[in-house]
């Protein structure tokens, strides 16, 4: 029989190495799941590495908006017809409820089909708050849906909020965010595969920028991206993504995860170069950990946190 367990505040503290962390707002009580056997586990890895080299993915890297100007744009027509939005309003709509997640090294079942989607929330609100907090301006790139900065907008209304995007239907997105919270939320077009869009803005010092599940998708070609914010010279650069080279070589459940990650050729390459600018002495790398949280095939919430000097 799966023990049943539930996600706390001491787990999230836990799995981000940062025992101060403020408790995020819980946005629905499903958290619950279940602890599977080892016998449960085999077959799970077995399904996940089936699936890995059977299913037409679509890979990261192609400058082409096209998949993004449509799932944005359907979020952007929900959240118009809502009274009230939250982030159920603005959750991707590849979050469909699968139950099967990775949590702490391990497969587990979710009770409920969002708990997976609720427990990002309060890793994505607790880390960023805790990164951010100190800042009055804050930058996303490749914000999408606008769900981070809705729950940063919730979390500190006093500050401005600039969300970035290849994908122009966001622009609405940010708008009824803004609405929604009484909060500065700005839109600006931007491409991050080629660092266009920007075109010579300037932004205060003390800015600081974050990214969430978007780095993943410029695979090798991030240093545009990362041209562009060395220019920005902002004060913290905060990212939580899926960092391949954290992953241990060494046991086969890293190993799928490996495997899913260049499949779907995210990124790779970015954190030998932030770790070698560090060395050099052109950026102060603050924080660099895995977060042992994820989907069925991979974890996205890894942190980088750099600032130039």
């Amino acid at each position: 029989m799966a023990n049943p367990r539930r996600f706390t505040v001491g787990d999230l503290k836990e799995l981000a190495g940062m025992p101060d962390l403020e408790s995020p707002k819980q946005w629905r009580d499903s958290l619950t799941y279940l602890v599977l056997d080892p016998d449960e586990q085999s077959v799970i890895e077995s399904s996940v590495r089936e699936e890995i080299m059977t299913r037409a993915w679509r890979v990261s890297g192609d400058n082409d908006s096209a998949v993004w100007e449509r799932g944005w744009g359907e979020v952007a027509l929900r959240v118009e017809t809502l009274d009230k939005i939250d982030p159920f309003a603005l959750s991707p709509n590849y979050f469909r409820g699968e139950k099967i997640f990775r949590l702490n090294g391990r497969y587990v079942r979710a009770v409920s089909d969002d708990a997976e989607f609720l427990i990002g929330l309060m890793i994505r609100e607790a880390i960023l708050a805790h990164w951010l907090a100190p800042y009055s301006e804050v930058i996303e790139f490749g914000c999408g849906t606008g769900l981070n900065l809705f729950l940063l907008a919730n979390r500190f209304p006093e500050k401005r909020y600039l969300g970035c995007d290849w994908a122009k239907p966001v622009g609405s997105i940010l708008d009824r965010i803004a609405r929604a919270t009484a909060t500065r939320v700005e839109f600006c077009q931007y491409n991050m595969l080629t660092g266009s869009g920007l075109n010579g803005k300037e932004f205060k010092p003390g800015t600081a920028i974050c990214t969430v599940h978007a780095m993943e998708q410029l695979h090798t070609m991030w240093e545009p991206f990362i041209k562009d914010v060395m220019r920005c010279r902002p004060a913290v650069c905060v990212h939580l993504e899926p960092f391949v080279e954290l992953y241990s070589t060494e046991n086969r459940f890293d190993e799928l995860a490996s495997m899913f990650h260049q499949k779907r050729k995210y990124l790779v390459g970015f954190i030998p170069a932030l770790r070698e600018m560090h060395e050099r002495g052109e950026v102060e790398l603050l924080e660099c950990r895995r977060v042992s949280f994820g989907g069925k095939f991979h974890e996205a919430y890894s942190i980088a946190v750099w600032k130039p000097i």
